[in-house]
């Protein structure tokens, strides 16, 4: 009886492994030519902990090399002064991220699309 359940698992375990396999075959094919990703975020005085969601996404990006994006944008939408010197100090550590106005940002993405 153990056996007939092991058996199972393993069959469950091996057609996961299968379906993991063949996507990632897909995603290495089906690879753009050109990778401009941004990830942008938002934020304003009524945001809190923007310490927390910035490093969140810096080790979200560190962990899955699939999908590195060019930059991770913050738009300031009037941020406080604390705040701003937190984004500055995160910018700093690292360079991927980059501190803009929502007019800054709609440049990026403007010059980046045509």
């Amino acid at each position: 009886m153990w056996e007939i359940i092991a058996a199972a698992v393993l069959c469950i375990f091996a057609c996961l492994g299968f379906v993991a396999f063949v996507r990632a075959l897909v995603f290495k094919i089906c690879k753009p030519e050109n990778d401009n990703t941004y990830i942008v975020i938002k934020a304003d005085e009524t945001t809190q902990d923007i310490e927390y969601i910035l490093r969140s996404w810096w080790a979200k990006v560190k962990w899955t090399k699939k999908i590195t994006p060019n930059s991770i944008i913050i738009a300031d939408n009037g941020l406080n002064e604390e705040q701003i010197k937190i984004c500055r100090l995160i910018c700093n550590e690292c360079e991927m991220f980059r501190l803009c106005t929502p007019i800054e940002v709609y440049k990026i993405l403007e010059e980046k699309n045509t």
